[in-house]
Formats: structure tokens, sequence, C-alpha cells
């Protein structure tokens, strides 16, 4: 059947490199779930209104910038301006090291906050469909707003791959922002044969994470040094995550970003009198993440020249995690704010504490998850008894496969990104990669123009569609 009817398909970034290949296979897509011909639109943000202006000052007037916990529960047109913003801000060293910083990317984030909020109202009665890159940041807003008007959403982001949420008709009702999109336990039971499968490649990964997980292929690790650590009288060890990584992509928990996170978890642990290891993330130490990795490695050496003493030890440099483990008693605690570590730890029967803002929903029962600072200080303190490894096997399991067995993820054989590289000229290695996202990009470089409307088609028949 023609399309005769006429739409618009709006992206919040410039469709090139790698973009060129996600936004028309997801315009492709819309147009057969439409039935449209839909135009190409690359959003433009508008200038925000007086009425963004009057709540603006009020805001300031009340101070509610400068008060971090009143600022991320601002709202404005009934989105969460505040969180959004607060999102924006942390994702920018600059801001760790200068209070004025924080204040001129405060006001300026909430400003681009106010802008993407009215210039979102605005294209939602235009546009049938929509691609949003970096969904848990800033542009989360337009995720909302799209999610809140019923229309069909592209996007891509860890876990998943690349996916679509079509609100449409009452579908997806249970989807209203980015962190509804999470992963949620499945509807079926799994079989046994899955459960081995992922006990199988867990115990892989932790005991070889270079062959296993994608971005630590380049990481080098060391020898672990036992100097002063006493593994006998071990209670906790508490895993570092970067401190800008989308410090707010899964949530708000009580902590402003994860240095804040870790310095309490540092003092909380302290107050115990307990022994404690504080464990760097190993690409802390991997120029392959350029200064992000540097500015990592700044902080958490801030951190240990502040906390560090006989009970509470630092491993400022990369350790196989499979080779720590191995070595502390089955009681020692687990923390981490969230993050894959955790699903390792636990298939070795550790028993975990972790933030309710992760890329799982709470729903799978896995590992003990706070829900607000007060909340997470208890778990602090509980007794090894009284925590729980999880509720079952079976939604455990579950959620490994949904994480690292979604044909449509970053390892598996439907990630978007393999239609590209099978079309590349070039063929590129992980030893091609001297800074983090290089290959990604250059991938594109080498793609005949009479291949791309080959790949956009493929595409767009292997987006995974969520439905909750």
């Amino acid at each position: 059947m023609k399309n005769t009817k006429i739409g618009y398909f709006a992206t919040t970034v410039k469709p090139n490199k790698l973009w060129e290949y996600l936004t028309f296979s997801a315009k492709i897509d819309s147009e057969r779930k439409t039935n449209k011909k839909l135009k190409l639109v690359v959003i433009k943000k508008k200038f925000p209104s007086l009425g963004f202006f009057i709540f603006f000052i009020k805001s300031l007037i009340k101070y509610n910038i400068f008060f971090f916990r009143k600022f991320i529960n601002l709202k404005y047109k009934d989105c969460e301006i505040g969180f959004y913003a607060a999102a924006h801000i942390y994702g920018n060293f600059s801001v760790y090291n200068s209070k004025i910083k924080i204040y001129f990317n405060i006001l300026w984030s909430l400003f681009l906050a106010g802008s993407i909020i009215e210039t979102g109202y605005d294209l939602v009665k235009k546009v049938d469909a929509i691609f949003i890159d970096h969904p848990a940041n800033i542009n989360g807003i337009y995720f909302t707003i799209f999610c809140n008007n019923k229309k069909i959403i592209y996007s891509n982001f860890y876990p998943r791959g690349f996916f679509c949420i079509d609100k449409r008709n009452g579908k997806n009702k249970k989807i209203k922002n980015f962190l509804d999109a999470r992963i949620y336990p499945s509807k079926k039971k799994i079989t046994n044969k899955t459960i081995i499968k992922n006990k199988k490649y867990l115990n892989k990964i932790v005991s070889n994470p270079n062959k296993y997980v994608m971005w630590m292929q380049k990481t080098k690790y060391k020898t672990m040094r036992k100097g002063n650590i006493n593994f006998s009288k071990l209670k906790y060890i508490v895993y570092a995550h970067s401190f800008v990584d989308g410090p707010l992509d899964y949530g708000y928990d009580g902590f402003i970003n994860l240095e804040e996170w870790l310095e309490f978890t540092i003092k909380e642990i302290k107050k115990t009198n307990n022994f404690g290891i504080i464990k760097a993330h190993p690409n802390f130490y991997n120029p392959m993440f350029g200064d992000v990795a540097k500015n990592d490695a700044r902080v958490f050496k801030k951190l240990k020249t502040r906390y560090e003493d006989d009970k509470l030890i630092f491993i400022d440099y990369p350790v196989k995690n499979f080779l720590l483990l191995q070595q502390i008693p089955k009681k020692t605690i687990i923390i981490s704010h969230h993050g894959s570590t955790l699903l390792e730890a636990t298939t070795m029967g550790f028993k975990s504490i972790c933030s309710k803002s992760t890329f799982w929903h709470p729903r799978f029962n896995v590992s003990n998850q706070y829900t607000s600072i007060s909340n997470y200080r208890t778990l602090l303190n509980s007794k090894w008894n009284d925590l729980k490894l999880f509720e079952n096997q079976n939604k455990f399991y579950d959620l490994s496969n949904q994480t690292f067995f979604n044909k449509y993820g970053i390892q598996n054989h439907l990630f978007w990104q393999k239609f590209i590289e099978k079309e590349s000229k070039k063929k590129l290695s992980i030893s091609f990669q001297t800074r983090i996202g290089i290959k990604r990009h250059k991938i594109t470089d080498h793609i005949l123009k009479s291949s791309k409307e080959k790949i956009f088609k493929k595409l767009s028949n292997n987006i995974e569609e969520i439905s909750i």
C-alpha cells in the first residue's frame, strides 16, 4: 500500500556518523508503523518562554536552586526539570573542583532543561515518532513528553541495544518515562538450561573480563598486593564507579552524585570499626578512557588520602575481581551503587547492598536495594544474617539472561552496530582503539554509499520492541 499521508519524524541528534544509521533505520520502521511518509526534523531548541523565566526567578527567590535536595525536586510543566538538570550538571567533571562552576552549571542546565521542555511540548503536537540519543541524561525530558503524548519512541541504551517503545492505542501504559523502560522480570519462568548457561557465563566474566566484557578488553590488570590486608577479618568490599559516567542514569536515590555516595559509604563503614576494602574501577587506570579515567583516578586518590587507615584499605590499581573474591570470607558484604559487579558477586554466593537506581527494576529482588539515604545507612549497619542473597534463583538468572543474552544487546548477534561492521570495508579490531568510542565512529568512514540503504533496511527490521 502506497503511503499518501505525510507526517514528521524528529531526532535529537544530527544524523551523521553512527547516528545516521540509527536515525534513518528508526524512520523507516516508524513509516511502516504509521503508514505515512515522514519528513525528518532535526530538533532545534526553542528559547524559553516568559512563563519559564517567571518559574526561574521564583526558584531563585526561594533559594531552591542553591539547595540541591530542593533543586532536584523542582518540577515545571509536569516534568522533573530539577532531576534532568542535575543529571546534566554532574556529568561534567569541572563542577567537582569549583563551587563557582557548580552554580554556573546549575543555572545553565536549568535554562537548557526549560528550553527542552518547551521545545518538546511544541514538537509533540506535530511529530509522529522520535529518536532520542542519551535518554538517561537531559534528553530524558523528551522521553517523558513523548511517552505521555502516546508517540513512538526510539533510542539505544545499555543493557538494551537499539529499541522502540510504541505508546499509541493504549500500549505500554506502565511506561511513563525512561526509568520505566528498564529491564523487568519476564512473564514466563526461565528454563533450567537458561539457568545453567548463565551460571557458566557469569563465571567466565568474573575469571576473564578481558575476553567477555567489551569495555574491559584493553584493561591491564596487576597482581594483587596483599600488604597489610587481613582478609579473614574483612566485612565489606566497596566498588567505586566512574564519577561522571551517568551518575543519575537510573534515577535519584538521595545522593547527588557518585562521589557523594562513595564518601558517605566510607564514613559509615569507618563508624562500624570493621575492616573494609575500597576498590577502584579498573578503568580508572585505562588510557583508552582518556580524561574521564584521569579524573576518576584523581577523585579516588583524594578520597584515599583523606580516609585510608589500617582498617580501610584502598586498592588504587586494576585488580581482577575474581582474584579478590576468591580470597575473602563468604560473609563479606559486597557494596556497589549499581552495575553488573553485583551479579558477578551474587553468582559466587556473596550478599550485597546496592541502590534501587540501577539498570534493573526492583521487582527482581536481587541484592538489598536501598530507597533513601536513611534506608542505606540501616542496610550498611545490618548483620550479615539479616541480608538476603536474592529472592529466588529464577528471578536472578532471568535478570542475568536479559542483561547478557538479549539478542539486541551489546555483545550479541543483533546488536545494531554489527550490521554496520559487516558492511565496513575496513575491519577494525579492538587494538585500533586509543580512546573509547573511536572504533565505533571510525567504522562509518569505510561504508560505501550504495551499502547505506541496505544497512538502514536491515537495521529497521532488527529493533527491539519493548512491551511492558
